[in-house]
């Protein structure tokens, strides 16, 4: 039991720790020691005059993997009724902007848990974070979820400080919501967990932790070159023998200095190379894009300049089909659940009988690649030449990606 304490535990400061990486929390005064930490015999002065730099990486490839899977895919119902009451939820509690921030949170803190209650007119959802849920409970069917109240507000338990008798725990499942009976006959939750889990398989792993120490480096040696061409280059001296105390020489750049008749100002020239330092981000964009399954181009990482065509880009964009092909079915499988169940509060909402039977599916964009014009056009060619199409034919698939009109319209 200790043991599962502590991957709990641990858990949720991981999670905690990926959320400052995702809204690039880096510099902030709270985290900025943490992650970029003071020279040795370094000054607090010399500190603060030190640029570290934040780019924003892991929301940068966390957006590109939610844009694919939350976007161009279509929710139906086989039932028409059913499908009416699904299309009027998902304008009413804006599902589409919902599902997505199922995606985000469950990719940032390892774990979502979607919490659904009967509202006035509908039915209202919730997105709790999942790195509290008490997964313990789950082979049982009941989901848990503990916090205490603190100032008049709830939050979740996030350490051992928190006294036991503090500490409130929500169990969910197909009765009971809270110690509150629902009658829904279901459980009015649904829990998403993340693709990478502790060793353990228990808990799940915020995304953000396959590529935290590598963005984090890559932050500091960015700094360091700012260091190099900010403040290393600003180095002046002077040949005034006697300094004046009532005037003291300020080596700011902006600062003009009075020397006297016979005082001379010089900046020292010195060499500026940062090739070592480029080469070092070069290796670390190569491995964040590994790490993550994002390629550097679309991950902000590097310009994308012109993307190769053809084998070549299958290639590249071959880790980001699996890990979305990991991905869709379990995210397809939240929204499906999800849907249902609203579905289903919102007949009872209306004081009527669900359908026994729902079969709910989402299907989306299987196409991942960018398309190659060229090699299109060459396989239209091939299939002309072979005679497997007509000429018209031919020329009706070329339009749309030539974006002219090669036939007559209306013919």
């Amino acid at each position: 039991m200790q043991n599962n304490n502590f991957e709990k535990f641990l858990a949720r400061n991981q999670a905690a720790e990926a959320l400052v990486f995702y809204h690039n929390k880096l510099t902030d005064p709270k985290y900025c020691k943490t992650y970029f930490p003071p020279s040795p015999g370094e000054t607090q002065s010399q500190y603060n005059r030190r640029p570290k730099i934040s780019v924003p990486i892991t929301s940068s490839i966390i957006d590109r993997i939610v844009n694919i899977l939350s976007s161009q895919y279509v929710v139906s119902v086989d039932n028409q009724d059913a499908q009416e009451k699904l299309d009027f939820l998902t304008e009413k509690l804006s599902l589409q902007e919902f599902f997505r921030d199922v995606l985000v949170n469950t990719l940032v803190s390892g774990s979502n848990l979607t919490v659904l209650r009967i509202g006035d007119q509908t039915p209202i959802a919730e997105n709790w974070d999942g790195t509290y849920v008490l997964l313990d409970y789950i082979d049982i069917g009941v989901l848990g979820y503990e916090y205490t109240i603190q100032d008049g507000i709830i939050i979740p338990v996030l350490d051992s400080s928190i006294k036991e008798e503090d500490i409130r725990t929500v169990l969910i499942d197909d009765i009971m919501f809270d110690g509150l009976e629902h009658n829904l006959g279901f459980t009015p939750a649904v829990v998403f967990n993340s693709v990478d889990k502790f060793a353990s398989g228990k808990y799940s792993k915020p995304f953000p932790m396959r590529f935290k120490d590598l963005v984090i480096e890559y932050n500091h040696t960015l700094s360091q070159m700012s260091k190099k061409t900010k403040i290393l280059q600003n180095v002046w001296k002077t040949n005034l023998s006697v300094d004046n105390p009532e005037q003291p020489i300020r080596l700011d750049p902006d600062t003009i200095n009075f020397l006297g008749p016979d005082g001379v100002l010089e900046q020292v020239r010195s060499e500026l190379s940062l090739s070592e330092e480029i080469k070092l981000l070069e290796i670390l964009e190569h491995h964040i894009a590994k790490a993550s399954q994002v390629p550097a181009e679309i991950a902000g990482l590097r310009d994308a300049g012109k993307l190769p065509s053809g084998i070549a880009l299958k290639i590249i964009f071959q880790p980001l089909v699996e890990i979305i092909n990991r991905l869709r079915p379990l995210y397809y499988g939240v929204i499906e659940s999800v849907a249902e169940k609203l579905i289903r509060m919102q007949y009872l909402v209306e004081g009527k009988k669900s359908p026994a039977q729902l079969n709910i599916t989402v299907k989306g964009n299987q196409n991942l690649f960018p398309e190659d014009s060229q090699e299109q056009i060459d396989r239209i060619i091939l299939l002309k030449r072979e005679g497997l199409i007509d000429e018209q034919t031919a020329k009706l698939l070329l339009e749309p990606i030539l974006n002219t009109y090669l036939t007559e319209k209306g013919n």
